[in-house]
């Protein structure tokens, strides 16, 4: 089994420079909370690098079925983050918070 603490950390890390769906207000690195405002919905919600990890196997798997499609990404190079642009970072974390990508 794969850990996808790493890869997350390495995505999270870049994020709040690089949302486009979904913004993120605050971010505490040492401590891996980030809080995003759903503009759409004006809901705010609160993930971790925990909820991210959780979500990357399954995004993944996505992505690998063909279900999720986004330039440059392929399931040979998903799990290096420098391969990870602003728009599949949002949709992660759009896929961690409903399950799905819903914008974008």
């Amino acid at each position: 089994m794969t850990d996808y603490t790493e890869l997350a950390n390495d995505i999270m890390s870049n994020f709040p420079e690089s949302a486009l769906c979904l913004s993120c207000r605050s971010w505490k690195y040492e401590d891996g909370v980030f809080e995003f405002y759903d503009p759409e919905e004006n809901k705010t919600y609160i993930i971790t690098i925990a909820h991210v990890k959780e979500a990357l196997p399954k995004f993944i798997r996505e992505v690998d079925l063909g279900h999720l499609h986004f330039y440059g990404i392929t399931p040979a190079n998903i799990y290096d983050a420098c391969n990870w642009d602003a728009p599949i970072s949002d949709a992660l974390v759009q896929f961690t918070i409903f399950g799905e990508v819903i914008y974008g």
